[in-house]
């Protein structure tokens, strides 16, 4: 922000150097105190500078957009940004107030982040008072951490429908006075909410033998069209839950330090993880997969959910911390994928570290994100079920943070982390008990994945490093794969033990 000639510029010189003692001369009033007075070349140059109409002294020159979801489905909560760019502009900006409109017969509004007053909100139009405070010089449209200011959800009401969100106006607002407009530009956003097929009578998004088991009272040509589209599915979602920085801490013969000065021994059974072994020993697991390097935690859930290793998808902690995952990537995500595959369906994300749903899937795909602590985590997931929405989602994607938070904390591998681990195995229980008795679990596949580990093993035993990863070495790179479901094959006593595998 330029301020030319104002008397503001002199009024903060003369507190500057009231600060730093150089425009003072001292005396003493009652009791001694010392008054501090102001020099009078202060004085002479505040008053004596010009008053100016207008102390903000520019225009408002820039753009508000709606960056999120495009596409979703019935009873589905979505995500739209709202996104502001003044590349042009000097200063920053306090306060933005925006009316945003929308279709009210197809959608619904649920909540709002970062408003400096409660939202006003009538069927199909919302007015918003956001905070600012900063300058807003993203290079890119897509860099949220600069852009964006405000989290937008919505609730997809009908079954069927296309309909826009669109700026209906704004003002802008520096020191409580609104700035004149130079130059304003809006960007909409069209949200289709996708329709089950015909065929899908049990509504689960897809067409399979249950669709053709309640088709018996439909005529034959219906049920030959029913049939002729059915495919065989053994699962209907998969429920991936990602234990961040657990390396291999879920194996009894994973590393153990008493103390962070203490040689290695294993781990055994000192720690209760009844869960996370139940589900291990239903399935198949491999304890000598590998993260990619960097072994931090973007790299390696990116390719996780890429298919691809870091070297091809490009997302690091930064840049997850800072833009959206393209929309134009020759990469996409999983999420992308799946809404391309089957459009009617939900997809959804529960995770503490904000960068996952930020970073590392394409706004487009109309993820319905859940962030908070891992308890809070556990809860959304249960209302998220309860409410039905697991019933016809394709892919739940869970990551919970206390394992690594230990790690970071206590260092990898010790007392304080496997404690952590306990604590999760019971919200892994709570998880697969949520679906258990929800009756999903049959048609679920369950996997549980670990991203990377931590320390770094010296030569005499001892751990290095110890509470840090992202370099190379069997400790910070060694990880867990493990998968449980219908199809899964498994040992003759307990789980079916794989060797290798790798994030990507």
């Amino acid at each position: 922000m330029r301020l030319k000639n104002s008397k503001v510029v002199y009024f903060f010189i003369g507190v500057i150097l009231l600060c730093l003692g150089t425009a003072t001369s001292p005396s003493y009033g009652k009791n001694n105190a010392a008054i501090i007075k102001p020099s009078s070349a202060v004085f002479s140059q505040y008053n004596s500078s010009p008053i100016m109409d207008n102390p903000v002294g520019e225009r408002f020159n820039g753009t508000l957009s709606l960056i999120g979801a495009e596409q979703t489905s019935q009873d589905a909560e979505f995500r739209i940004n709202l996104h502001l760019r003044t590349p042009e502009m000097e200063g920053s900006i306090d306060i933005i107030e925006a009316e945003i409109r929308y279709d009210r017969r197809l959608f619904e509004f649920v909540r709002a982040t970062n408003l400096a007053e409660s939202a006003l909100i009538e069927p199909g139009r919302i007015q918003l008072k956001v905070n600012g405070g900063r300058i807003y010089h993203a290079d890119h449209l897509g860099e949220y951490r600069v852009s964006k200011i405000s989290e937008l959800y919505f609730r997809a009401k009908k079954p069927q429908g296309q309909g826009d969100f669109t700026i209906a106006g704004a003002d802008f607002y520096v020191w409580g006075q609104r700035l004149p407009k130079e130059r304003f530009f809006t960007v909409k956003e069209r949200v289709t909410i996708e329709p089950k097929l015909e065929a899908d009578l049990n509504k689960d998004g897809m067409i399979t033998i249950g669709d053709l088991a309640l088709a018996r009272r439909l005529s034959i040509k219906k049920q030959q069209k029913i049939a002729d589209s059915s495919h065989y599915a053994p699962y209907k979602r998969v429920v991936m839950i990602g234990l961040d920085g657990a390396g291999i801490s879920v194996s009894a013969k994973a590393p153990y330090f008493e103390t962070l000065s203490s040689k290695k021994t294993e781990v055994g059974n000192r720690y209760a993880i009844p869960n996370i072994r139940r589900i291990i020993g239903s399935g198949a697991v491999s304890y000598s997969a590998h993260s990619g390097l960097p072994s931090y935690s973007s790299p390696n859930w990116g390719a996780m959910l890429t298919g691809v290793d870091y070297a091809k998808h490009k997302i690091n902690n930064r840049i997850s911390g800072k833009r959206y995952y393209e929309e134009a990537s020759p990469y996409p995500t999983v999420f992308q994928k799946l809404r391309k595959a089957y459009p009617d369906r939900k997809l959804a994300s529960f995770a503490h570290w904000k960068n996952i749903g930020n970073g590392h899937m394409e706004p487009a795909a109309g993820v319905n994100l859940h962030f908070g602590r891992d308890d809070s985590l556990v809860q959304q997931f249960k209302e998220y079920v309860s409410k039905g929405l697991a019933y016809d989602s394709s892919l739940i994607f869970i990551v919970l943070d206390e394992v690594d938070n230990a790690g970071h904390a206590h260092g990898w591998y010790s007392p304080k982390y496997y404690r952590a681990l306990e604590k999760v195995d019971k919200k892994v229980g709570m998880i697969e008990d949520t679906l258990r008795q929800a009756g999903l679990l049959e048609d679920t596949l369950l996997l549980l994945v670990a991203d990377h580990g931590g320390g770094t093993l010296r030569t005499g035993g001892t751990l290095a490093r110890a509470k840090h990863h992202g370099q190379d070495g069997e400790l910070a790179r060694t990880m867990f794969i493990a998968a449980s479901g219908r199809t899964v094959a498994k040992g003759n006593e307990g789980a079916k033990l794989l060797t290798g595998g790798h994030t990507r």
